[in-house]
């Protein structure tokens, strides 16, 4: 069986850049849903980032960012009346850039017409 690797001499026969550029994410318009936000992070710190009208929005959570509730009862989180007193995951923060003008809109947007 032939393999990618070489073990002799421990190098790769592979195009590193032209293989890992065929799956380059590329957005023609900026994201205007949260669900199909860009994410960006590195495992331990994230942001989800997406596009209004006239301004970006930056969500920004961390992966150890636990509310500090009392564990004096069994954990049933999917009981509404239990979820405020049951420890979960909570929100790291939101930052809003707004420029005050329709950056975004795809009128004003050359590469999204073409």
């Amino acid at each position: 069986m032939t393999s990618a690797f070489d073990p002799k001499n421990g190098q790769w026969r592979i195009a590193w850049p032209q293989r890992i550029s065929r799956h380059d994410l590329i957005y023609l318009t900026p994201p205007d849903d949260p669900m199909n936000g860009l994410a960006v992070g590195n495992g331990d710190l994230g942001a989800m980032l997406w596009f209004e009208r006239t301004r970006i929005v930056i969500v920004v959570n961390k992966c150890d960012l636990w509310d500090d509730a009392a564990f004096d009862q069994p954990f049933s989180n999917w009981d509404g009346d239990q979820e405020e007193f049951s420890t979960t995951l909570r929100h790291g923060g939101r930052i809003v850039i707004d420029f005050h003008q329709p950056l975004f809109d795809l009128f004003y947007m050359k590469d999204a017409c073409a």
